[in-house]
């Protein structure tokens, strides 16, 4: 769905684009003037200082054919350098123990009425660049348990995707987005319940029997892997602690029986 809204999104870019000069192309004129400028004043400094440390050896042939070369480059690698500038830059924000990071709603049945309460941990992602990033999917790529002392990697783990939010209403989960640029958007982790207060849930886009999803109270770490179209993954690693204590209508007192905090790295 989401996919054909992002089309229906481009093709109307496309038809205002031929109408009139867009922003971005504005953007990308300027940033190459810009470049062009600092490209000029490269050359400038390059011949000044080969002049000033090479004056009794100059081979103005050779600096003939170096300056030709480097306008070369600039001609063939122009638009490839802008389209590297203003490419889509994925950002996680780091995780706050509070709303709307950690949030509190009701869980309710087919017909609409609340059944319980529910606590989720979502992440915030966000498009820092200036084109839209394609594709882009949220996913646990591994599970760490913390066991007897040490931590112990589950290593039958299957990659699998995370929820994003609001797509509770589709019929078939939403596995990857368009991320447009400088908007928030927001996927789930996991999830606590009034309904089962002893375990929490990682709110994946599927499930299957062979894979673990349910987790009795205890410390884990779960790396987060973000994949797009031409994106460098990101990953992430979070240290989740669900305390001893039951779960119930009180937030506060919830906050205080699950502790998340970001980690640098795979647990050791």
């Amino acid at each position: 769905m989401f996919s054909e809204l992002a089309t229906t999104y481009n093709k109307r870019r496309g038809r205002n684009r031929q109408r009139q000069p867009s922003k971005r192309l504005t953007k990308m004129r300027k940033g190459s003037v810009v470049l062009l400028v600092a490209f000029i004043l490269l050359l400038i400094l390059i011949f000044i200082l080969v002049y000033v440390f090479f004056e009794d050896c100059l081979n103005w042939t050779a600096i003939a054919a170096l300056a030709g070369t480097l306008v070369l480059f600039w001609a063939v690698f122009q638009q490839a350098i802008l389209k590297w500038l203003e490419r889509p830059i994925l950002e996680i924000s780091d995780y706050r123990h509070e709303p709307p990071f950690f949030r509190q709603a009701p869980q309710l049945d087919r017909k609409g009425r609340e059944v319980a309460k529910g606590y989720y941990v979502n992440l915030l992602l966000i498009n820092q660049g200036e084109t839209v990033a394609n594709y882009v999917q949220p996913h646990l790529s591994a599970i760490w348990e913390f066991k007897n002392g040490a931590w112990r990697k589950e290593r039958n783990w299957l990659s699998v995707g995370l929820r994003w939010i609001f797509d509770e209403l589709n019929k078939k989960p939403t596995e990857d987005k368009y991320l447009v640029p400088h908007r928030p958007y927001r996927f789930n982790l996991l999830e606590l319940s009034t309904l089962h207060p002893d375990t929490f849930e990682l709110l994946t886009i599927f499930r299957t029997t062979g894979q673990k999803w349910e987790f009795p109270r205890g410390k884990y770490c779960f790396e987060v892997t973000i994949s797009g179209e031409r994106l460098k993954p990101i990953i992430r690693y979070y240290l989740v602690d669900f305390r001893e204590g039951g779960i119930n209508d009180d937030f506060d007192s919830v906050k205080t029986k699950i502790i998340i905090a970001v980690h640098k790295g795979p647990p050791e």
